[in-house]
């Protein structure tokens, strides 16, 4: 979402609304003030309201889940009874997540993307790790440009390695569903998909397991906060880079091959 600067380079005065004393004057800006900031970062959950009611909120920083929130009122309409809370990432501890109970009772969590609390300079000592950065910093266009000149311009030469040209073409045994939020059978897709190569690194992350291997085939699984909360930043951003570039499965070692 933003990347940490210097605070000189911060020219963006978007932040919290706030009265001119200097403290938020709006109570949904207040709460996310306070989970941002210490020591309330200790892994606080807070409420901050009822979906339906949020939705009828005059705070701009209700754009940071509405899209989110509709999504999940249309895939259970039982969820505009049920509280969101935000709440601190455990994995990056400077990013926040919204949460909505699916439905008053039930256990099933919708979780939002990652935000990150954009830096106030007019606020001494203000929490904000993120800053403003060019909306043009990643240029879609681009990249289905680059990826169409590639088909049309290379064609068989990209698909084809040369020492497995004698072997038939095969899909990998899962994929990642980006739409359905769950992992299905390579066989049964039809269409391309994106394979993300990338690093590890040492952070205790989601694995297919054959302990979790059924749950993940199940919709929304990586949806859920149990799971998603689990998911590396990385890979949570190559759903979204999946779906915006117009395709809909992508292929990760960690959630596509199934280990013990």
């Amino acid at each position: 979402m933003a990347s940490v600067e210097d605070a000189e380079q911060i020219k963006s005065e978007r932040g919290v609304h706030q009265s001119s004393g200097g403290e938020p004057d709006c109570e949904i800006c207040s709460k996310i003030l306070s989970c941002s900031s210490p020591p309330h970062r200790a892994h606080t959950e807070l409420t901050l309201g009822i979906a339906e009611d949020l939705l009828r909120s005059q705070c701009s920083h209700m754009a940071l889940f509405q899209d989110w929130l509709h999504e999940c009122l249309t895939d259970d309409p039982r969820c505009a009874k049920s509280p969101i809370t935000i709440q601190e990432d455990y994995s990056y501890p400077e990013y926040i997540f919204f949460k909505l109970q699916s439905s008053p009772g039930n256990t099933r969590y919708f979780v939002s993307d990652r935000f990150g609390l954009l830096r106030k300079l007019t606020v001494p000592d203000h929490p904000g790790a993120m800053r403003a950065v060019d909306p043009q910093w990643i240029d879609l266009d681009i990249l289905k440009q680059w990826i169409t000149t590639c088909n049309t311009a290379h064609g068989v030469r990209c698909r084809e390695l040369p020492l497995l040209k004698h072997l038939e073409t095969t899909q990998p045994k899962y994929l990642v569903d980006t739409m359905e939020m769950c992992i299905v059978e390579g066989d049964r897709v039809e269409a391309e998909y994106i394979a993300l190569s990338y690093q590890w690194g040492q952070t205790k992350t989601i694995r297919n397991t054959t302990e979790l291997h059924e749950r993940l085939l199940k919709p929304n699984a990586l949806s859920d906060w149990e799971l998603a909360r689990h998911i590396p930043r990385t890979v949570s951003d190559a759903f979204v880079i999946v779906k915006a570039l117009g395709y809909r499965y992508l292929w990760v070692d960690a959630l596509c091959v199934v280990s013990t």
